[in-house]
């Protein structure tokens, strides 16, 4: 009886090990950090605000070019994109975020994009991390392929993470369609549509992402009476 005791000491001593081992790496492994996401992180606070301060600028620029006729283009790198997360978003903005979600950044890949946060409840301190592929549907639909999301380097259940997305979606009212890309969910979302009273329309009919940036252009046409809203139909395909 003895020894069948120890014997049991024994297994149960190895299970507990075994076990605390793997919690151990499974905290360690979900408080890692992307390398962008922490190089972000240590940008200095002035150079954030000149640059934010630049973002704005070009994007009133692009504001005004889609009320005139024409073409129009604009490109934003990642640098320009997440000091406006770093300064204005969380100055003006903070309150649109979703509850425990702060410092979200990015990072632009050949055609994709990596969304990076800090997310913090009583019981969880970790980044996520959620990999996306973008690319134009159809004119003035933008299509986002959802790859991969992340606590630190642990993979976390995509269904859940859509689960979310569609409900803060939801609370902001913006319409998504969801479809389905091989084993990939992808979420075609509508580009807003222009003023009721605004003369001018526009139709953006290029996205581009790579490592310089995210490019955009299209072009802005007077209004006429067969307008219908980016997204109300979608072509076959």
């Amino acid at each position: 009886m003895g020894k069948l005791l120890r014997r049991l000491g024994i297994v149960l001593a190895v299970i507990v090990l075994l076990v605390g081992g793997l919690a151990g790496w499974a905290y360690y492994a979900s408080q890692q950090v992307p390398d962008f996401y922490r190089r972000a992180l240590a940008e200095p606070p002035a150079d954030l605000e000149q640059k934010c301060d630049s973002f704005l600028t070009e994007a009133t620029e692009l504001y005004n070019e889609l009320r005139r006729q024409g073409r129009w283009e604009a490109l934003f790198t990642a640098e320009e994109v997440n000091s406006w997360l770093a300064v204005d978003l969380a100055r003006n903005h903070a309150a649109s975020l979703p509850p425990g979600v702060s410092d979200p950044r990015v990072a632009f890949t050949e055609g994709g994009i990596v969304l990076a946060c800090r997310y913090e409840t009583p019981s969880i301190s970790t980044v996520l991390s959620l990999h996306v592929d973008a690319y134009l549907a159809e004119d003035n639909v933008l299509a986002l392929r959802f790859r991969k999301a992340r606590a630190g380097n642990l993979p976390l259940p995509m269904a859940e993470v859509l689960d979310n997305l569609s409900r803060e979606a939801a609370r902001h009212n913006i319409p998504v369609r969801w479809l389905q890309a091989k084993s990939d969910p992808v979420a075609l979302i509508s580009m807003p549509a222009p003023a009721k009273d605004q003369k001018m329309v526009y139709s953006v009919d290029t996205v581009r992402i790579g490592e310089k940036g995210i490019y955009v252009a299209g072009t802005s046409a007077p209004r006429t009476a067969q307008f219908t809203e980016p997204g109300q139909q979608t072509p076959n395909r």
